[in-house]
């Protein structure tokens, strides 16, 4: 158990690294006894440090004094760290126990709230912004740390926007760290206090300190040539399929508790990181398919990766769309959303038809024609525009025929990778053991795109 902010802190960061900030900072607010009972720091510890050698910035806020409540000189503190990772090039990290904004401050601490939401929204695409909750998260503070990139709770800890005895039409614990991981998925992990520091530093590891570094490359003593076994009976799954291909099976799940029909994360390849994206079955025995909720999930990883320089791999296996009611009301707006971050998505992408494609659904994974830079598919991946069966009784709705014959004849001319290949749409038919050197060589190829293609004038 990390009793304390600082213990907290030091548990995160390298040994001996952390620098205080600000700390002789206290309240200036005098009203209702509030300097008289002492301020340290105003209830949030501020520095530097280091986690694997790459500096961060972090607060921490102390649960001991008031509560950890926020007022206008905690927030400040806040924001001036937020200004100098921004000038800096690192990541803003937070582990939050709050009461909440210290109502005796009254205005001074709302409108200085107001002033962090500003901040850490001026910051989002320039550096990661990180948040563990070890305690208490709630009201406009839960607001602030959904405006991070990648929130982790301990299993004590609770988040919610509204009490939930406010709520009206429940009598569910909507606060819990398991409701926020699994229903309402607004965190990406849960766990012990040591697991959520060991996930947060896995993750600020892996992902680049901000948009200068132009994504992030590290050594890799993983064999670049090292063939895949197996990978061919893992395509359902696809956390399994990143572990073998990733160096050193490495793969950092995001928002994983919600939305199984999507699945994003990090992996390594030849020391370069790389987020996924790939579909996945929600029940077992079913095909997968496309889902509002996986939509939105992925679009927003997407723009993440795109902010920072991260290559994308999507790893294609969808049949369609989640024929439901209630799931109709909302795909058409959250398709919408995806292509489109796909489509304005700058950095090397990189697609892979894994099992099964039907109908139009997979034009929303990032297709050669969406944008992906290179485009591979395994001998057996079935791709189908319309079902065969279906296009032959089409064809023959009018005329006579044998439509079996006219079903296979169908499939052979208009179905089939080697048919997209003919057409361009796939770069490269690979087998199974060697899907990591082809995605490896993929991404090498492709490190010094640049979409920015001017010339002052041709040399003829």
């Amino acid at each position: 158990m990390l009793d304390s902010a600082r213990e907290k802190i030091e548990a995160l960061l390298d040994d001996h690294s952390f620098v205080e900030i600000g700390a002789e900072i206290t309240s200036r607010k005098t009203d209702f006894n509030i300097t008289a009972n002492g301020t340290p720091s105003d209830g949030v510890i501020t520095g530097h440090g280091l986690i694997d050698g790459g500096v961060v910035f972090i607060y921490a806020q102390d649960a001991d004094v008031l509560g950890g409540s926020m007022g206008e000189m905690h927030i400040q503190k806040i924001i001036r760290l937020y200004d100098m990772a921004m000038r800096l090039g690192a990541p803003v990290v937070g582990l939050l126990n709050s009461t909440g904004i210290r109502f005796q401050e009254s205005f001074d601490a709302t409108e200085s709230m107001a002033a962090l939401y500003r901040k850490s929204t001026e910051a989002s695409g320039m550096v990661p912004q990180i948040i563990g909750i070890f305690g208490q998260c709630g009201g406009a503070l839960s607001v602030f740390a959904s405006l991070n990139d990648f929130i982790y709770m301990t299993d004590s800890s609770t988040m919610f926007l509204q009490s939930p005895k406010a709520l009206t039409d429940t009598d569910e614990d909507t606060s819990t760290a398991q409701y926020q991981y699994q229903v309402a998925g607004n965190v990406d992990g849960v766990g012990s206090e040591l697991e959520v520091i060991w996930a947060m530093r896995n993750l600020l590891s892996t992902i680049p300190g901000s948009n200068r570094e132009h994504g992030l490359v590290t050594g890799c003593s993983d064999d670049l040539n090292r063939g895949v076994l197996d990978l061919e009976n893992k395509r359902d799954n696809i956390a399994d399929f990143c572990r073998e291909l990733s160096d050193e099976t490495l793969y950092i799940p995001v928002r994983d508790g919600v939305h199984k029909s999507m699945a994003c994360g990090f992996i390594r390849m030849g020391g370069v990181t790389v987020g996924v994206i790939g579909n996945q079955s929600e029940e077992e025995g079913k095909a997968p398919v496309l889902t509002a909720g996986g939509a939105r999930k992925a679009a927003g990883f997407v723009r993440f990766c795109d902010a920072f320089d991260i290559p994308i791999l999507s790893l294609i296996n969808v049949s369609g769309y989640k024929p439901t009611k209630e799931a109709e009301c909302g795909l058409p707006r959250a398709m919408a959303g995806l292509t489109a971050a796909f489509a304005k998505a700058t950095v090397p992408k990189v697609g892979l038809y894994l099992k099964e494609t039907k109908g139009s659904a997979y034009l929303a994974m990032d297709p050669k024609s969406l944008g992906a830079d290179l485009v591979y598919a395994y001998p057996d991946a079935s791709m189908e525009v319309i079902d065969a069966k279906l296009a032959a009784q089409i064809l023959t709705a009018d005329l006579p025929g044998d439509r079996r014959m006219i079903a296979k004849d169908f499939a052979e001319k208009h179905s089939g990778v080697q048919n997209a290949a003919r057409h361009g749409y796939v770069n490269r038919i690979i087998n199974f053991v060697d899907t990591r050197k082809y995605l490896i060589d993929a991404f090498g190829i492709l490190f010094t795109k640049d979409l920015n293609l001017k010339k002052k004038h041709g040399c003829r």
